[in-house]
């Protein structure tokens, strides 16, 4: 096998066997979270942070309110369903 590019694999005619090793461990690794949470069914565990939880959830309440739609885009409405 070539390397020419990092991200690009050449195979050559005469190879049998292609060692995926390397790409699976990357994989794998680039699918597990990067920091650790609390799960849902320990909230109330000793390793989540209270004061934290109730900073989000007192966050998530407060819904930023929905722009007002400008007026010099409202004649562009009418073309929106154009298909």
């Amino acid at each position: 096998m070539r390397y020419s590019h990092p991200d690009v694999f050449y195979i050559g005619r005469g190879e049998s066997h292609l060692n995926v090793e390397e790409w699976i461990y990357e994989f794998i690794n680039l699918c597990l979270p990067m920091q650790k949470s609390c799960g849902f069914e320990k909230m109330d565990g000793p390793f989540c942070n209270k004061s934290a939880r109730e900073m989000l959830n007192k966050l998530e309440k407060d819904t930023p309110p929905t722009p007002e739609k400008n007026p010099i885009w409202k004649g562009l409405d009418q073309f929106k369903d154009l298909s």
